[in-house]
């Protein structure tokens, strides 16, 4: 898991259609960088890392979460549409703030608070930003055991792990804003929480469901259909995909698991980031080992391979973006340069690539990207410790 102007060239990469190989060109286009935001610089702090970054339902602030810096920041967008800073939280135990290693968030519903998963805390955080001069710390969620007992012991954690947050990673929404779902890595689960206007409760952690063959495989990333009744859960270190039923109350039931085999061996590699497309009908799957992104599609409902594609930029690929119109792929390597554009089309597949950088082809290590208007899109540099605002030609 990887750490927590116009045409200029072509290319070829390489598409894998099941047995079948195809050939189609990358073409390499020059973005505009906006804006330049920069950890230590005018006045920003907390962007060490920065892991996750997410626009607001009301498309008012923007919200990052930075793994080394082990802190939440909060923007402004301005008249301009250019961002300004209005506050931070580092992590500080001693005041109920725990954000070591902080990975992922997401807005609650329509209303102003925001949950941040800590990876070496194994934590869930709520915080509300209703001032938007602060942000304030509301309600936690850890069985706080220390990351030397979870990550460097080899002691059974089953009796420690109450929650099921150890190496709590990505943190989502349902599509009505009742429950919190978060996977996390080491506890090999995914935890579910019920809210409420004024409260969060600990709801269900599922590990393995009736039927069910294989455990999670280390999860790191879920993702729910268009319509909620499906969940998809991505294993990290399994190189499984497990895919639950889910009910009007949320409760799950075990459908599908996706894996490897003998005729598709390599389809499935340290997957890290897991997406569902707009109707339901597609998943996308980033495979952060073998640089390639994997399509599944539902068929009678149940999900089979149709795709798998690797190009130029995604080595180390953790991060995937649906456009708002469904019609683009954002992807990007953090091992790797630029940003890559691919069209969806309408049986799901992946084609047309395009690289996009800047002219001096200096943004690297992309472990974010949150859409802010059709053309202009926000991208986290975690190794470069910046977040950029840019524009598409």
């Amino acid at each position: 898991m990887v750490r927590l102007k116009g045409y200029v060239a072509l290319f070829v990469c390489l598409l894998i259609t099941g047995a079948s190989k195809a050939s189609f060109a990358i073409e390499h286009k020059i973005l505009t960088v906006v804006q330049t935001i920069q950890d230590g610089e005018n006045g920003v702090e907390g962007l060490d890392n920065p892991r996750h970054v997410k626009l607001s339902k009301d498309g008012k602030h923007v919200f990052i979460v930075s793994g080394d810096d082990n802190a939440l920041v909060g923007f402004k967008l301005k008249s301009n549409r250019l961002l300004q800073p209005f506050d931070f939280l580092k992590s500080a135990p001693d005041k109920g703030i725990y954000l070591e290693g902080a990975a992922s968030l997401t807005q609650i519903g329509s209303e102003k608070r925001i949950a941040v998963t800590s990876f070496y805390d194994g934590a869930l955080s709520v915080f509300d930003f209703s001032n938007d001069s602060k942000l304030i710390p509301l309600q936690s969620f850890s069985d706080h055991i220390s990351p030397k007992i979870v990550f460097k012991n080899n002691q059974p954690l089953a009796n420690l792990d109450k929650l099921g947050l150890f190496g709590a990673w990505e943190v989502i929404q349902s599509h009505d804003g009742k429950q919190l779902l978060v996977a996390s890595y080491k506890s090999n689960s995914v935890t579910i929480f019920n809210v409420d206007a004024k409260t969060i409760k600990l709801a269900q952690q599922v590990k393995h469901l009736d039927k069910q063959p294989k455990h999670l495989g280390n999860p790191v990333s879920i993702a729910l259909s268009a319509s909620g009744n499906k969940l998809f859960v991505a294993g990290f270190d399994g190189n499984i995909v497990t895919i639950y039923a889910r009910d009007n109350e949320g409760k799950l039931a075990f459908l599908q698991q996706l894996e490897n085999t003998l005729s598709a061996e390599k389809i499935l590699s340290n997957p890290q980031k897991i997406i569902a497309s707009h109707n339901g009908k597609f998943i996308y799957v980033a495979n952060a080992s073998n640089a390639s992104i994997t399509v599944f599609a539902d068929e009678d409902g149940f999900f089979n391979h149709v795709q798998s594609i690797t190009v130029e930029g995604l080595k180390g690929v953790g991060t995937l973006l649906l456009s708002n119109d469904g019609k683009h792929l954002f992807a990007a390597g953090e091992q790797d340069s630029g940003l890559v554009q691919l069209r969806v089309q309408a049986n799901g597949r992946l084609s047309e690539a395009i690289s996009y950088n800047n002219e001096s082809n200096s943004i690297h290590g992309i472990s974010s990207i949150e859409q802010l208007e059709a053309r202009r899109l926000l991208l986290s540099a975690a190794k470069a410790d910046t977040v950029y605002l840019v524009q598409l030609p």
